[in-house]
């Protein structure tokens, strides 16, 4: 057995050690930018608030220090997610001119089987805010929700929890309906995001139905700069790092005020936010050796939506701790342990009635041990998986912001999940075919401190067959897929930035089937992609109103979701290259009535010329118009974008990027969440990067 005391105190010593990096960079870093001269915090617009929201966080303060005290204090046990696989790869799909070393972590990369795509820093018109700007464009992916820093993505009209975000290889939850944002990672920091789109859970477990998110850091050996200011809420940004043969470091700062839309409406849309990682690899006897430390904070992050100003919610802190140890042998042997210590502070304010601050907690851990294995003309990989949460709590004060008298409850106490997981992958060509099938077996156990314990068990399993017939690639994939209920949706009680929320311990796991038809043609400089797919969920896990306060969870209905898309992407000569996308998705409950996550059919065209120190790249994106909308969301009306890049080789050294998003200043959502506000207006962006 694992000493879980050892293992934790380990992970605190880490903490520790991270910090005094943080430190040493500070002098660097404020030298490198005028990001962090003098301001801390974006608090620009916090000035604006009523008093009594400023006296609410006042009273609150020595609360809040209170309980991140506990959790410190707190002691948890490991958890785990996928393992990934070390092998450094170079993508052949993107020029990388920065000649940053992509590490692939992701489990399925071992098969090629499954429809990855890479996208890098490089791809994007701009300097990226997040995760989901990063990787926006790539067909079959769409905005969710509502805007704003912890804004979601949907993969082929499955969105929320029905996705799976990891960093690094390290599973990252969280207790938001709204799915996992993955933003306290700045895109600054990455190497790329490599997206699975299609069925994936017998990959990567309970909630890869609509796929995954593998987000990697830079892994560079020489120093390394990128700054860029965007007049979008005067975003600023820096990130820098260096590394060696055996190791790399990088942190990053951010701070963007309150942005404005097409009409010049006010995006309650703020943050600061800094991040650090330290990686470093060495050998032991016959074991190679990688850790990784990673550390994020962000303040005063506006949740961006139609309620503001009448009704403001934010989140005045987030905090994240990561830190990973992988041991791997050339015999096909490796095995993880990972941690992750997060906490979000919630705040909900309704001007001159009351107020409600939530503190949400929770210690993860991971564990995973797999094995490549080959025996005659069959290959493939088995192993377990281990998946632990620890001390998950959401704490709730209300503040009467009339007579100042405070009610305090626990909305979650000590929520555990441990969730198992064998696995058996095995590859076979035969009949100029190649054949994958996979199986999983699965085991789950939840409970809070006022609750019963809760069991869960699902089995999963996934066939796939590729062909290549000359020019052609034909692709085929089924497999079965599911998610087993957060621990919010059976076993919370309290308030959220969407209102209350009441958990049912009886909902059973989604359960979904999974097909999709993959056809590939190259031929010299042409290269087109095109893909069908269709995914049937059954009991899906929906949101329900009680009354005008509280709302609750049910397995409500089948949804059916299928589709297209497509990319085709052409080199004229050595200076043009032109690329087409789209993507066309529908979505219906057994009633016929129209799923809630389904974005709107959108075609992108890409032009690039790039002859010796400079490029210019255009994008037009036209998107339809979204008739049908489900609970939740409102119909969108049809959105013409243009967007401008130019790049210029100042030096072998300095490289200077300019950039220039919806040129024909659209007023539009992004998403159609019914409390979405209007995207951003015409801005233009600045950004120089310098590598050694």
């Amino acid at each position: 057995m694992i000493n879980s005391g050892v293992l934790i105190s380990a992970f605190h010593t880490s903490k520790c050690c991270l910090n005094s990096i943080r430190s040493s960079f500070n002098v660097i870093f404020l030298s490198s930018s005028l990001l962090v001269s003098g301001q801390a915090l974006s608090t620009s617009d916090i000035e604006t608030l009523p008093d009594q929201f400023k006296q609410s966080q006042i009273q609150q303060s020595q609360i809040e220090q209170s309980q991140i005290e506990q959790n410190d204090a707190k002691q948890s046990q490991s958890r785990l997610s996928q393992p990934p696989e070390f092998d450094l790869q170079l993508s052949n799909q993107v020029s990388k001119p920065d000649n940053v070393i992509q590490i692939i972590s992701s489990r399925h990369q071992q098969q090629s089987i499954l429809n990855t795509q890479l996208v890098t820093l490089d791809e994007t018109i701009s300097l990226p805010s997040s995760m989901v700007e990063m990787a926006l464009a790539e067909p079959g992916l769409a905005v969710n929700g509502q805007p704003g820093l912890f804004q979601t993505l949907s993969i082929r009209g499955m969105a929320r929890q029905r996705i799976q975000v990891f960093v690094e290889g390290m599973q990252i939850t969280s207790e938001r309906r709204a799915g996992i944002a993955a933003s306290f990672i700045d895109p600054g920091l990455l190497s790329g995001i490599e997206i699975t789109q299609g069925p994936a859970s017998t990959y990567y477990g309970s909630g890869a139905i609509g796929g995954t998110l593998h987000l990697n850091l830079r892994r560079q050996s020489h120093p390394w700069l990128i700054s860029g200011y965007d007049g979008d809420g005067h975003e600023l940004m820096t990130a820098l790092g260096a590394g060696g043969d055996n190791y790399s470091v990088g942190i990053a700062y951010r701070n963007r005020q309150n942005g404005r839309t097409a009409d010049d409406q006010v995006k309650y849309d703020q943050f600061a936010q800094h991040n650090v990682y330290f990686t470093r690899q060495f050998n032991f006897e016959q074991f190679d050796i990688d850790w990784l430390l990673i550390q994020s904070e962000a303040d005063n992050i506006g949740k961006d939506n139609l309620r503001y100003p009448s009704r403001i919610t934010r989140y005045p802190h987030e905090e994240h701790w990561l830190s990973r140890l992988t041991l791997s042998q050339s015999s096909g042997w490796q095995a993880q342990i990972y941690f992750h210590d997060q906490q979000l502070i919630t705040e909900d304010l309704r001007p001159e009635k009351r107020m409600n601050r939530v503190i949400n907690q929770s210690l993860d851990s991971g564990l995973s041990v797999e094995k490549q294995w080959q025996w005659a003309e069959f290959n493939g990989q088995y192993g377990i998986d281990y998946f632990a949460r620890r001390n998950v709590e959401s704490v709730e004060t209300e503040i009467s912001l009339i007579d100042q008298q405070q009610t305090r409850f626990q909305s979650l106490i000590d929520g555990r999940a441990d969730e198992s997981a064998m696995f058996f992958m095995v590859n076979k060509s035969a009949f100029d075919w190649l054949w994958h099938v996979g199986l999983r077996a699965n085991y789950l156990v939840q409970s809070a401190q006022l609750s019963e314990k809760i069991t869960d068990n699902y089995t999963t399993y996934f066939f796939g067959a590729e062909k290549q017939i000359d020019k052609w690639n034909l692709r085929l994939n089924y497999g079965t897929g599911f998610r087993f209920a957060s621990l919010s949706e059976r076993l919370f009680d309290g308030s959220t930035g969407q209102g209350q929320n009441l958990g049912n311990p009886l909902l059973i796991p989604e359960k979904s089937r999974s097909l999709d038809v993959a056809v590939n043609y190259k031929y010299q400089q042409f290269n087109i992609d095109a893909i069908w797919f269709k995914t049937t969920v059954d009991d899906l896990i929906e949101r329900v109103s009680i009354d005008d306060e509280r709302r609750t969870f049910r397995n409500l209905t089948q949804g059916k979701v299928s589709g297209w898309q497509y990319q085709l992407d052409y080199e004229l000569n050595d200076f043009w290259q032109i690329a087409l996308s789209g993507q066309s998705i529908r979505g219906n409950n057994q009633l016929n009535l129209p799923l809630a996550d389904i974005p709107p059919d959108r075609h992108r065209l890409s032009l690039a010329y790039h002859p010796q120190n400079w490029s210019l790249n255009l994008s037009y994106i036209y998107r339809l118009a979204k008739n049908e909308a489900g609970d939740g969301e409102r119909p969108l009306s049809r959105a013409n974008l243009l967007d401008m890049k130019f790049n210029y080789q100042i030096s072998p050294l300095w490289q200077l990027q300019i950039s220039a998003e919806n040129l024909l200043d659209e007023r539009y959502y992004h998403s159609a969440d019914d409390l979405s506000t209007y995207a951003v207006g015409r801005h233009y962006g600045m950004a120089v990067k310098y590598y050694l």
